[in-house]
């Protein structure tokens, strides 16, 4: 092979090895970085672990005031133009006050916006207290009269004897203030509130413990059939083994929910729909076809001479399976194990249609709940999610030198 040759094979197999690294890792890091924001939506959940966004804020976000003020107003007519409020275009105006002052008791006044009095207030009569005069005011937010206002200005209805002394128009500005800073920090974006939530306001550990029981009883009642049909098949010679062998190969070609009204039907039948165990015996049987071919391959490698050597010591097939063929063959069992007992925790499809009642649901559906069309709750169900990862972590700890060595190879010296 070429120097350009192996370069460019090197390159493939690393930039694959990062492809997959990424694939793995990425949805990892975004669920910690989820299980420990602050918010509850996704958009909440940063890929960043406990580094949040955060924009300072005006410190007064109320409106500001703007006065006009006309003194000695004098004017003749019905429409008499007040203020132009030209400088204001382009302003927010969330509102308009008007006060007319000096006016006699029992004359009215209305304030005109725009063309043909579209647009109007009723200014109504108030008593000054410090000067036992009349004051009319009037305040309107409407945004027609707002908008026809900064357009065409702002006129003074009355009838003809009218003379106020002053007129004072006040508008509602809102604040644009400089522009909001961005910074990052570490401050608030570290919380365990999902944590606490999960455990006191759900029923997050009985969902946990109804997994763990499912998972449990589905390894131990896999691991036991399926290695003892392995070696029935491995060590045995019967009529029509063969034939099984084919059917447990075809069984495993459909996938389960092919059969899942058959299903549904069977566990009607025998009282299994909404129970814990009638969830167990469908992964069982589910389990056995394709795992008895896998540990009946591993079998065919032990040596038939560890057999011979047992049978001449006069121990029988069951002893010669549980203390010869079990212990040569640890690896593919622990991994059946293994296998096994993650498989529950990660299905959702027979869950559902088997376990009906609130108090027998598991994980999978529990978390479910929390990303429904009725809930956005997704740093919930990343907290959830992650604590599901420490089971997993026990169990690998505690069988990984059991996947690691092997005993078959040396067990008989050839």
């Amino acid at each position: 092979m070429t120097r350009a040759g192996s370069i460019v094979n090197k390159t493939i197999i690393y930039v694959v090895f990062v492809l997959i690294s990424i694939a793995v890792f990425y949805p990892l890091v975004y669920v910690v970085a989820g299980a420990f924001a602050p918010g509850s939506g996704i958009s909440d959940m940063s890929i960043v672990p406990f580094t949040r966004e955060y924009t300072e804020k005006s410190e007064d976000d109320s409106a500001a005031s703007l006065d006009k003020v006309v003194e000695n107003y004098r004017g003749t007519g019905n429409i008499l133009p007040l203020v132009l409020v030209s400088e204001l275009k382009g302003q927010e105006i969330l509102g308009v006050n008007i006060t007319v002052e000096g006016a006699a008791a029992g004359e009215w006044y209305t304030a005109v916006a725009g063309q043909e009095w579209k647009n109007e207030i009723r200014l109504a009569a108030e008593s000054d207290p410090e000067t036992s005069s009349i004051v009319y005011k009037g305040s309107t937010t409407d945004g027609e009269f707002i908008k026809a206002y900064i357009s065409d200005g702002l006129g003074l209805a009355a009838n003809a004897d009218a003379a106020p002394s002053k007129v004072s128009v006040s508008f509602d500005i809102k604040k644009t203030g400089p522009a909001p800073k961005t910074h990052f920090t570490t401050k608030g974006a570290f919380t365990l509130k999902h944590f606490k939530y999960l455990f006191t306001q759900t029923q997050y550990w009985l969902w946990f413990k109804n997994t763990l029981v499912i998972s449990l009883w589905t390894a131990l009642l896999t691991v036991i059939i399926s290695s003892i049909s392995a070696y029935v098949f491995s060590r045995f010679h019967f009529v029509f083994k063969k034939t099984l062998m084919m059917s447990l190969l075809v069984l495993q070609i459909f996938p389960s929910f092919v059969g899942m009204i058959a299903i549904y039907v069977i566990l009607n039948r025998i009282g299994g729909l909404d129970t814990l165990w009638g969830l167990v015996l469908v992964y069982v049987a589910g389990n056995i076809p394709y795992n008895t071919w896998m540990v009946k391959s591993y079998m065919d490698t032990v040596s038939r001479n560890l057999d011979e050597a047992a049978r001449i010591d006069g121990a029988s097939h069951f002893r010669i399976y549980s203390t010869i063929i079990l212990p040569v063959t640890k690896p593919i069992i622990t991994f059946l194990a293994i296998s096994s007992f993650t498989g529950p925790w990660m299905d959702f499809i027979f869950p559902k249609m088997v376990l009906r009642s609130p108090e027998k649901q598991t994980l999978a559906i529990g978390l479910f709940s929390f990303v429904s069309d009725k809930k956005q709750e997704f740093t919930t169900f990343a907290a959830g999610s992650l604590i599901i990862s420490i089971p997993f972590i026990i169990f690998f700890l505690l069988t990984q030198k059991s996947m690691m060595v092997s005993m078959g190879s040396g067990a008989v010296k050839e």
